[in-house]
């Protein structure tokens, strides 16, 4: 029974910072863990749930390309600078 209880309430806290703490928070947990199967579901939850969060896409690109995975890593990165051009293409800021 204590198991149980335990259990339950581990799982509902790793629910809570995988789908349900707020963006930014699970965006800085999930790029200090950048790479990681969970770091990648926390990224696909994020863009599932905020679909115009430009940094979720540029930040998920970025192992992906380290890898040479240049196909996915360029199609989230793709999908930022569509996002954000300015943003993610470094581009100057018009006053």
């Amino acid at each position: 029974m204590i198991l149980t209880i335990i259990l339950f309430a581990f799982s509902a806290v790793i629910l809570y910072f995988i789908a349900l703490a707020p963006k930014e928070k699970r965006f800085e947990i999930a790029g200090n863990s950048q790479g990681t199967y969970l770091s990648q579901t926390m990224f696909n939850i994020l863009r599932f749930q905020n679909p115009d969060y430009s940094d979720a896409y540029f930040e998920q690109s970025v192992p992906f390309n380290k890898r040479g995975e240049y196909a996915k890593g360029f199609q989230l990165l793709d999908k930022a600078v569509e996002l954000e051009p300015l943003k993610h293409l470094g581009l100057p800021r018009l006053a």
